[in-house]
């Protein structure tokens, strides 16, 4: 079987007894010999010791089977009340000090209760509620957010309290004696408006006091505007009608931490000098293989061409490398025209859990599986600002469990593993390849090294993927082997030191289902539902639930949270709300056309067409303007010409003969519209007869005309009597 992994579920079918459950693995020792495990199906587990040896002996005989994790979840932060991140973030501080901070004594079994009792006595719980903590870390994922309640199984889901007449809580101490109401209770329109003063008015550069912010609450929201002088004065109401200042601290200190107040109101410098965390030293604290990655991201040294027509340049591509701080191994690679930006770190940290044999074969490279023996997520990733500030990030740490440091402004020295790694691919691309940057500028006259551009992005990729596998198996003149290295004679070579260091060192990986941390990492917007179907960006979709569910035909929800991946627009994704799946959309039939569009070029159109119908509007405004006036003057001409007519009837008589009148007016009508072939040859030759390349034109004479016309008329009568009758027989 393949390399066991931590967090990784397995069904048990028959382990200690007949019953099916599933189980997690949630330690493993440095040799490989002993692990433990915590029973999924229990609503308070502990953990249960197992020999490695034995473990695998239960999967090869069939006992136990990879499974699928039940508690994997793709929370949105901003769906979770504030409530529930508050309970979550007080707990993980109990968890975070017994299994950060006393693994060890957690493992063991004799350990575990007096710790218990000692993270009780700290924050002052009791350990049975210590024990129901660390149970649901290790059953739901060992992640932050396995600590969050079932807030999405409780009921009155969204509802307030009742409103109520009398103040809820403690009453005031002091209250005006002729005032029957004590105070007023803090609804969430009022946490609106307490949200809102503190980030237009604390969180300033003013630097205002929590009083003044106070006061400012009340002026703005709870006073009564006069005149006295002609000057402006805000009355504020009685106390009975305003909250307290307690109150306002209340939830003062629920909506600000210290980074964001020291960020808004000092800087982002400020905070660097003086607030910043200093952690030390990157390498010190990586204590084997998947405990910490870095990512980074640069732009090759090279010029390349399209893959579709060499003739076009396309400019340099972006090359992002995600590296193994412990051993140096790089683990995953992306190479495109993406970035840098969050699109571009997306691949590469998908590429970090990618088959490596099979995406190298997909651009004709053959490996073994232990040529680059790596598929699986660190426990922590230390990045660059930017692309990892935002929503995105906050998605992936939230769901995958991954610790993000993020480096601060001016220190790129502390991702200094893969920065020199960067400049000594670089340097080795100037010397090989055509379309190489020779200098920064070239000298005036002298060949253009972009027009030696010959490679495409697949190209290069292959060239890039050789260059991971020189470095992963080149020695390393500057590495610094530990004793027990020294020890063991590991070789200074990326791949040695991993493979020695996931035998002998705590590893940090973290197994998870590629589809699973795709969603997580795909950025995630609001569409609308309407009866054309999910509208996104004025792109509509379409999936099976939608239509099983009838969404289009009255739909009940305004808005639908979807991941979309902002290269192709082919499809959307409905993140399922148990948080284990997800729906595929595809355009309906009006949109298909923009389905295989970027999201880019998609905004970039969307913006000429605005543009466009923007240009048009002049021409548009003044054609409906001289139509307007073309009527008004038809108008005017009748209603001269009515003027100037004498009317001989009063206006019942006129009112009376409408349908005598309509009938006359048909009749001329038929005369002036009715067909008559060949009358213009006729007025235009001057001749009665004439004979047409078919055959000779028959002409009625005088009785013909008079006969056929008469004729007509008793037609028509016969049809109005029948008519008539038929309306008199309906009465």
């Amino acid at each position: 079987m393949n390399k066991l992994a931590i967090n990784a579920v397995f069904s048990q079918t028959a382990m200690d007894n007949d019953a099916e459950e599933l189980i997690r693995i949630i330690w493993i020792d440095q040799s490989e010999k002993y692990m433990q495990y915590v029973s999924l199906s229990k609503d308070v587990a502990m953990l249960h010791p197992i020999k490695v040896e034995k473990f695998k002996e239960l999967v090869d005989n069939g006992f136990l089977g990879e499974a699928v994790d039940p508690f994997a979840r793709i929370i949105d932060e901003e769906n979770i009340p504030e409530s529930y991140k508050a309970i979550r973030d007080k707990k993980w501080q109990v968890v975070s000090l017994i299994w950060d901070r006393n693994k060890e004594r957690a493992l063991l079994k004799m350990e575990r209760p007096k710790l218990f009792e000692e993270a009780a006595k700290l924050f002052n719980v009791h350990p049975m509620e210590v024990r129901r903590m660390m149970s649901r870390f290790w059953q739901r994922g060992m992640i932050p957010n396995a600590l969050l309640p079932d807030y999405d199984k409780r009921g009155s889901k969204g509802r307030q309290k009742a409103e109520t007449p009398n103040k809820r809580g403690r009453p005031r101490e002091y209250y005006a004696s002729d005032s029957e109401i004590q105070g007023i209770n803090v609804t969430e329109d009022l946490k609106g408006k307490i949200r809102n003063v503190i980030d237009l008015f604390y969180l300033s550069k003013k630097k205002p006091t929590i009083k003044d912010t106070y006061q400012q609450l009340l002026s703005r929201h709870f006073s009564d505007v006069k005149y006295e002088d002609g000057v402006r004065k805000h009355v504020i109401w009685e106390a009975a009608r305003i909250p307290s200042y307690h109150q306002f601290y209340y939830w003062f200190k629920q909506f600000t931490d210290i980074t964001s107040t020291v960020l808004r109101r000092d800087g982002d410098r400020e905070f660097a000098l003086k607030f910043r965390e200093l952690l030390g030293d990157t390498e010190a604290e990586s204590f084997g293989p998947g405990f910490k990655y870095q990512i980074d991201a640069t732009i090759a040294d090279v010029y390349v061409v399209s893959v579709k027509n060499p003739n076009y340049i396309i400019g340099r591509p972006v090359l992002y490398m995600v590296m193994d701080i412990f051993s140096r191994l790089i683990v995953g690679i992306y190479v495109g025209v993406e970035g840098p930006s969050w699109v571009g770190a997306m691949m590469a940290l998908d590429n970090v859990i990618a088959d490596k044999v099979e995406f190298c074969k997909n651009y004709g490279v053959d490996i073994a599986p232990e040529d680059w023996p790596a598929s699986l997520l660190p426990e922590r990733l230390l990045a660059d600002r930017g692309e990892f500030e935002g929503k995105c990030p906050e998605g992936m740490i939230a769901n995958l469990g991954i610790s993000l440091e993020n480096t601060p402004p001016y220190r790129g020295d502390l991702k200094g593993i893969v920065e020199r790694h960067f400049r000594t691919t670089n340097d080795r691309i100037k010397t090989r390849l055509p379309g190489a940057v020779r200098k920064a500028m070239k000298e005036r006259g002298g060949p253009d090294y972009r027009l030696d551009a010959k490679l495409n992005i697949d190209e290069f990729t292959r060239i890039m993927l050789a260059e991971v596998r020189r470095h992963n198996k080149s020695v390393m003149e500057q590495y610094s082997k530990s004793i027990f290295e020294i020890r063991d004679s590991v070789e200074p070579i990326p791949l040695s030191i991993w493979n020695w260091g996931k035998q002998n060192r705590r590893c940090g990986f973290v197994a998870r289902n590629r589809d699973f941390v795709r969603i997580s990492l795909m950025p995630k917007e609001n569409a609308t539902i309407t009866r054309q179907g999910i509208r996104f960006h004025n792109i509509y979709y379409s999936c099976d639930l939608a239509i099983k569910e009838g969404w289009f035909i009255n739909p009940k929800r305004s808005s639908i949270k979807v991941a979309y991946d902002p290269r192709k627009l082919s499809h959307i994704y409905i993140p399922d709300a148990n948080g284990q799946g997800f729906t595929k959309c595809y355009p309906v039939a009006n949109s298909k056309d923009f389905g295989n569009m970027t999201f880019g070029d998609y905004m970039m159109l969307k913006k000429y067409l605005e543009e466009e119908k923007a240009l048009l509007k002049p021409s548009k405004n003044q054609l409906e303007i001289d139509i307007d006036a073309e009527i008004r003057k038809i108008v005017k001409q009748a209603k001269n010409k009515v003027q100037r007519e004498d009317l001989d009837l009063n206006k019942s008589e006129r009112l009376r003969n409408i349908h005598e009148n309509r009938e006359r007016e048909r009749n001329e009508r038929r005369e002036q519209e009715s067909f008559e072939l060949g009358a213009k040859s006729f007025a235009q030759s001057g001749v009665k007869n004439y004979e047409d390349k078919k055959g000779k034109m028959i002409e009625f004479n005088d009785v013909q005309r008079k006969n056929q016309s008469d004729y007509e008329d008793e037609i028509l009568e016969l049809l109005k009597r029948e008519r008539n009758e038929r309306i008199a027989r309906e009465k």
